[in-house]
């Protein structure tokens, strides 16, 4: 209500205008009214004037029917007595005059109106008057009158000044129509100021605001100065500007975004007019079009880098552009001028000007090398898994939705006498199908096949007997992605071969166990000595031979092979003063480098062979012949170069032979030696550069600063880096002894890497510190990790040497790239100091930029 009375709202000011108009109005109407009544009542009073002067006729008329002079006289004296009359004058027939009144100044003055009545011969109650005989109100008037008495003429005339009498009377309207004209002004100019200042000039300052594009901050200010729905239209036009300068930069960021999207795309992206000519490229086009860098891009023919039988088919593509909105052609582009043929695939949109006229295209350009070649493997792999299918033991059949056969293999035309052709696409009528296999007891088959399709779930089988034997025949639902059910695949087997393969099945299980066996043992050598311990003793138990070797290549100086012999349970270091690493070296060895295959000898008997002439092949197995050994299978050890490392030898004695499942072993087995080998060895070159830390076999603090500034140049994306320190382990070696310390930091390293994700780099940094490295910037993903890590090894109790135990915690210090970097010293610096800190705060805590974190310290 304040605000109304202080005219501060629009609606205020809008009812107060309204008022003041309605004044205006009303001041108006009144001023018309007075007026009309002015001019009814100058009419009434000169009808009023006309009246009695004829009524004053009337009488003189009738007294001067008998003059007298006292008479006439008294008659002049009666119509003088009237208001309006100042002079009245009687002219007799002989010219006489009496006058009554100020004749003389009279005639000297010039007559405004005269009237002259006609001869009135008797006197007339009932004279109309004649309109023209009407006097005036603002003129002053002479009325001649001549009567005709006893037949002579009298002239009677009046001077009558009816202004005299109204000009009173006018004045006062004049007045008051005066105040009222002067009031409607007032009040007409107020109201025009009113609504200038309250309506055109706010107006008219938002629309100067909006056509000067005024930021926001502006309309906000006028919306404060006027609290009423001015400011409202204000405010609500400052949203609109801020909601607009908000679009605006969100469409400055999606066109920044576009173009960086563009640019940095990884598809090849260009941009052609009509004639082809290159208008854009991204820096994709530019690598695949351009390599040699000989000449920019932009500004070429597009069809240069096209195939001539393809020009074709891209001018195709841009003629349908025309009426859809994309399309796509495969064409083959010349690079490298024209040295080098690729693939590729084009997908074309067109862009159009407002009157949706193509005025250019741009082409995404998808190398489709690669996917022509995996094209072609899976159609070699799908034939070759056809071919698998058709030449399966099993019958295949498969029954789609409509329940008709959409497919089937050799297997099953086999058994059910009949061709691919016949059977598919036929009704699958379980009752007449499988006749041909002369099922026992028909119609418990059929229950059985029932059985089996009532089960939509998860696969079913039955046994069957018929003449032809034993058979399964198992049901498996078919579903789509969606999980709804399209049809059934019948597998159909013999039960005599389903024996035979469960018996296969285990023996393979059984050698899949042994070699992950053997693969878990050989995972625990660190040294090349260790490793080939293992594998002799390994093989020696597995295969229960006489004896099992290895021979792998030596780079020592004066050495050739370093050789490890495994027989009557114990090794045995094949030195050079032997004869049998002699043989090797000289026989053996050269002879599976030369050829690189598994080999087998199932008699070393020389007498027996085919080399008995052969002195130097003879040689080696003479020295073997002699270490009582009959038979002997090898099996090379080959890197990823393809080069021969080595190779691992099983004897037999006394006629005994390896079997076919044997040798089999040994080729699936020395792989597994061979990766062992090479990693075995490369941790060993590691640690002889220090690049491995030799107690805990994680990269060293060398390798740690290499791979830091590795990730720094590498990347765009900010990472993060964790320093955990071991609380109290001076206090372990001194109590317990460097074995025990050593122990520790083994275990805290198993921890780390069981923790740490695969991306992540950890190293040991200092004695009692680990670095690790995280290329990921989520503050609460790090925080988690870090606070997973404290936990861990503050409720672990680490097992040492000699049945020791010993339970500890860490100090865990983070640093961010974003914020502590970029150079790797300072970071290094920072993390170092808030470890530290750690420390300081009592140990089993975290700090990062913001101090403790309140998590862990609580």
């Amino acid at each position: 209500m304040l605000r109304l009375f202080k005219l501060q709202t629009l609606t205020a000011r809008l009812f107060a205008t309204l008022i003041i108009i309605g004044i205006v109005l009303a001041t108006a109407i009144h001023a018309i009214l007075l007026y009309r009544n002015h001019q009814y009542q100058q009419r009434f009073a000169s009808t009023q004037i006309n009246e009695a002067l004829q009524t004053t006729l009337q009488n003189l008329s009738r007294q001067l029917q008998t003059p007298t002079p006292a008479d006439i006289l008294l008659a002049l004296n009666d119509a003088f007595t009237h208001s309006s009359i100042v002079a009245v004058r009687l002219t007799n027939p002989d010219g006489n005059i009496t006058d009554i009144g100020n004749w003389n100044q009279l005639d000297r003055e010039p007559i405004d109106h005269l009237i002259t009545r006609p001869l009135q011969t008797k006197p007339n109650h009932n004279d109309v008057i004649d309109q023209s005989m009407l006097i005036s109100l603002e003129k002053k008037t002479t009325i001649v009158q001549p009567f005709d008495i006893s037949g002579e003429t009298w002239t009677l005339s009046f001077r009558v000044d009816a202004a005299k009498m109204w000009a009173s009377q006018r004045a006062g309207r004049i007045s008051l129509y005066a105040i009222l004209s002067t009031c409607s002004l007032i009040f007409t100019v107020t109201v025009l100021v009113f609504i200038r200042r309250w309506f055109i000039h706010p107006l008219k300052q938002i629309n100067k605001l909006i056509n000067q594009h005024a930021p926001a901050v502006t309309f906000n200010r006028l919306a404060k100065q006027n609290n009423n729905e001015i400011g409202q239209l204000a405010k609500h036009i400052e949203d609109l500007q801020t909601h607009h300068d908000l679009q605006t930069k969100e469409l400055q960021n999606i066109a920044s975004t576009s173009t960086a999207l563009y640019t940095n795309a990884p598809a090849a992206l260009i941009s052609i007019d009509l004639q082809g000519i290159i208008t854009h490229a991204n820096q994709r086009a530019d690598q695949m079009l351009n390599p040699s860098k000989d000449q920019p891009l932009i500004d070429q023919n597009s069809y240069n880098y096209i195939d001539p039988r393809d020009k074709p088919k891209l001018q195709e593509t841009l003629e349908r552009l025309t009426w859809q909105e994309s399309c796509r052609c495969d064409i083959r582009l010349l690079l490298d001028s024209g040295n080098v043929k690729l693939d590729a695939a084009i997908d074309a949109s067109g862009i159009h000007d407002d009157l949706g006229n193509l005025t250019a295209a741009r082409l995404s350009i998808i190398d489709m090398s690669s996917t022509t070649v995996l094209h072609q493997k899976l159609e070699s792999k799908t034939r070759l898994m056809n071919m698998v299918v058709d030449h399966m033991s099993d019958g295949i059949l498969l029954v789609d939705q409509s329940n008709k056969i959409a497919a089937v293999n050799q297997r099953i035309c086999q058994l059910l006498h009949s061709s691919p052709e016949q059977l598919q696409g036929t009704t699958c009528d379980h009752a007449s199908l499988w006749d041909r296999l002369g099922i026992f007891e028909h119609d418990k088959f059929l229950q059985q096949l029932i059985r089996i399709e009532a089960d939509d779930q998860r696969p079913t089988q039955e046994n069957i007997k018929s003449t032809h034997g034993s058979f399964t025949f198992q049901g498996i639902p078919i579903r789509d992605g969606l999980g709804e059910l399209q049809g059934r695949l019948w597998v159909i087997s013999e039960s005599t071969n389903q024996e035979n393969d469960n018996r296969l099945a285990n023996q393979q299980n059984q050698r899949l166990a042994t070699i992950k066996h053997f693969a878990d043992e050989i995972a625990k050598a660190s040294t090349t000595s260790q490793l080939l311990e293992i594998t002799v003793k390994q093989l020696h138990d597995f295969f229960n031979v006489e004896a099992v070797g290895i021979a792998i290549r030596d780079n020592k100086p004066h050495k050739r092979s370093q050789q490890l012999l495994y027989r009557n349970d114990r090794h045995c270091e094949l030195d050079s003063e032997r004869k049998l690493i002699r043989a090797i070296e000289t026989g053996l060895m050269p002879e599976i480098f030369a050829s690189p295959d598994f080999a087998y000898w199932p008699d070393l008997d020389i007498s027996k062979g085919f080399w008995l002439n052969d002195r130097h092949r003879s040689s080696w197995r003479r020295t073997f012949t002699n270490c009582n050994f009959t038979s002997l299978a090898v099996g090379p050890l080959i890197d990823n170069s393809q080069t021969t490392q080595g190779f691992v030898w099983c004897a037999q004695r006394a006629g005994e032979r390896f079997e076919r499942h044997e040798m089999l072993m040994i080729e699936l087995i020395t792989p597994l030696i061979e990766a062992r080998l090479e990693l075995v060895q490369l941790k060993e070159s590691l640690k002889a550069i220090n690049l491995i830390d030799p107690v805990t076999s994680l990269p060293s603090q060398q390798q740690f600063l290499y791979a830091a500034e590795h990730v720094r140049h590498s990347t765009n994306n900010a990472w993060s880096l964790l320093m955990l320190d071991v609380d109290y382990l001076d206090r372990v070696t001194d109590q317990m002894g460097h074995d025990s310390s050593d122990h520790l930091l083994q275990s805290i390293s198993s921890i780390l890497q069981a923790i740490i994700r695969r991306n992540c780099f950890v190293a040991r940094y200092k004695h009692s510190s680990f670095a690790i490295i995280i290329p990921d910037n989520d503050r609460e993903n790090i925080y988690n990790l870090a606070e997973r890590l404290r936990d861990r090894l503050a409720t672990t109790t680490h097992q040492l040497a000699d049945d020791q135990s010993v339970a500890t915690s860490c100090s865990i210090g983070i640093a961010f790239s974003d914020i502590d970097g970029p150079e790797i010293a300072q970071i290094l610096a920072i993390v170092e100091t808030r470890t530290q800190s750690a420390r300081t705060h009592g140990r089993n805590c975290i700090v990062d930029s913001n101090g403790l974190l309140d998590s862990v310290a609580s």
